[in-house]
């Protein structure tokens, strides 16, 4: 057996190196030294790093921030952290498998460890992805597009294509500059976040903060605009494939200084970098999938960005953009479909986790003259169970699981295939995904006593109980 590889000032076992190795290395680094790598309290102590890679695929600092609405939260809150409960929640969700989970209070503690050690993790990320962090370019320290190029490319886009731009279906003047420059050099993979006017109130939720620049001057700093809903993510990539379309005018791709297929871009008989025909079809493959991240449009941001900034390695290689747009589309889909798979499997985070919303509220003892208004037969209470774990009823009602026993433990993968979610999560077993049997396993996922999977296809995790040993009933 070779020898534990040394990185990055520690040791990293050859079993989770593969893991550690797929991260981005910023990301690899912090991981590492948090000490999530080798985890000695879970079962498998190489669970946590796995959860990250294959779970949630947050291989660098953005991934992370927006692979959770809880963590997304923060980027547009300048000062503010997540709190210990909150990256605790984070940590319990994650259904990681404890060594100590036959001794609830080791296993308290053990929970708190590892948040404590998440927390690292999060606190540097975030420092990273907030606006005016260390990997955060503001747009407006570059200069925007000016009244020449714009024009020319205003004059020759009327030409190519019959008809005036719609000046409000683009984005802001600092982005067409980035992207009429990108041309010349490295394209630019701009976020979304970033696409809307800092006027453009009605497109999005922006404040105005005024900062010194390097010059001494005062500037306005953009702000990070969260996007509530899918259809703001839409309409916001939808103003960046317009703006790309629009400084491509002049941008030719003729061959063969430029690779790709002959008919990638052409418009009036000429090979331009970008057509609208490309931007419909980029637009129509997210628009196959936006439907399973309604819950999570951050999630959505995140994976959108992903594979857009692929494009920017293969454009350095003198391909066209629009032919590294539908590369992009083909090397890329296999993982989207993985990542919907994820995201609709993921468990919704609860709205309101006090169940009793008035119990801070300061009560009158002489108004209550009735305890309990709705007594059942002899004046008892209705319901045995007045006061529900409101987790496990949140966990319950918003996968459509009656009758589910939260406290069952489940399994990622088995005989190395991984399993399908929406499959074990529907009562009538129902997945959303064509051809997914292909990828994915449609057996039932619940870990039994013994540490085997049930691995029955006649039925889901639904009818286990997890006090008779995980069996079904």
């Amino acid at each position: 057996m070779a020898a534990p590889q040394v990185a990055f000032g520690k040791e990293v076992k050859d079993v989770v190196k593969p893991f550690v190795d797929k991260f981005d290395p910023a990301m690899g680094e912090q991981v590492v030294q948090a000490g999530l790598h080798d985890v000695g309290c879970l079962t498998d102590p190489h669970s946590f790093v796995k959860f990250l890679v294959d779970d949630v695929d947050a291989l660098d600092f953005v991934r992370l921030v927006y692979s959770d609405s809880r963590l997304s939260a923060y980027v547009g809150k300048q000062d503010a952290m997540p709190t210990n409960d909150e990256v605790l929640g984070l940590v319990e969700d994650m259904s990681l498998g404890w060594s100590a989970s036959d001794n609830n209070a080791h296993l308290a503690v053990h929970q708190k460890r590892v948040a404590g050690r998440y927390m690292m993790l999060i606190h540097h990320a975030l420092r990273k992805v907030k606006p005016g962090g260390e990997d955060t370019v503001e747009e407006d320290s570059e200069a925007p597009i000016n009244s020449g190029e714009k024009s020319s490319c205003a004059a020759e886009y009327k030409l190519i294509y019959g008809e005036e731009v719609i000046l409000s279906s683009l984005a802001h003047s600092g982005v067409l500059g980035k992207l009429y420059r990108g041309f010349s050099g490295a394209f630019p993979a701009v976020m979304l976040r970033h696409v809307f006017s800092q006027d453009d109130l009605s497109k999005g939720e922006q404040d105005r903060l005024m900062v010194f620049d390097q010059g001494g001057q005062w500037k306005e700093k953009r702000k990070t605009i969260r996007f509530p809903r899918v259809d703001y993510v839409m309409r916001a990539l939808k103003l960046l494939m317009n703006s790309i379309v629009f400084v491509s005018a002049t941008a030719l791709a003729e061959q063969p200084e430029w690779k790709g297929d002959a008919w990638d871009g052409v418009v009036a008989r000429k090979r331009r970098q970008f057509s609208r025909t490309g931007a419909s079809d980029y637009i129509a493959f997210w628009e196959e999938y936006k439907q399973y991240y309604e819950a999570y449009p951050d999630r959505l941001v995140a994976m959108e960005y992903r594979v857009r900034k692929a494009w920017g390695d293969q454009f350095a290689r003198k391909l066209s953009l629009e032919a590294c747009m539908r590369k992009s589309i083909a090397d890329w889909r296999g993982a989207v479909e993985a990542d919907a798979h994820r995201v609709v499997a993921q468990k919704r985070p609860n709205p309101n986790p006090n169940p009793n919303p008035n119990s801070n509220k300061r009560q009158n003892p002489g108004n209550n003259l009735n305890p309990n208004p709705n007594p059942g037969p002899g004046g008892g209470n209705p319901n045995p169970n007045p006061n529900p774990n409101p987790k496990a009823a949140a966990y319950a009602k918003a996968q459509g699981q009656v009758g589910f026993d939260p406290k069952l433990k489940t399994v990622q993968q088995i005989g190395g295939k991984k399993v399908c979610k929406p499959w074990n999560q529907t009562p009538n077993k129902e997945c959303p995904f064509p051809n997914c049997q292909a990828r994915f396993w449609h057996k039932c996922d619940v870990k039994l006593a013994d540490g085997s999977a049930c691995g029955a296809t006649d039925h889901n995790r639904l009818g286990h109980v997890a006090a008779m040993g995980g069996y079904p009933e």
